[in-house]
């Protein structure tokens, strides 16, 4: 990702104001193309299939990897503020 799109991302989200409730699933949906990753699917009825959905069990693992995603999140936060960049991180 380069850095003029993470500053588009990041300056079209910074509009939301105190509407992070309400815009949580759409900021997600947009996110996962930005970090360049695959995005969640949709749940199954059959657990074993759903490692990587936005809704279902709770798992150590699935933990692990939202931490992951939250603090790389806050040193883009961290970097962006500190004028640092995002290259960085």
């Amino acid at each position: 990702m380069q850095p003029e799109q993470i500053q588009a991302f990041l300056t079209k989200w910074e509009v939301s104001g105190a509407a992070e409730r309400a815009n949580a699933h759409l900021f997600v949906t947009e996110l996962w193309p930005e970090l360049e990753v695959e995005p969640p699917q949709p749940s199954t009825p059959n657990e074993h299939l759903n490692a990587y959905c936005s809704e279902g069990k709770r798992t150590k693992k699935r933990l692990d990897e939202m931490t992951r995603l939250l603090e790389t999140l806050a040193a883009v936060g961290r970097a962006r503020r500190s004028g640092e960049g995002w290259m960085s991180i």
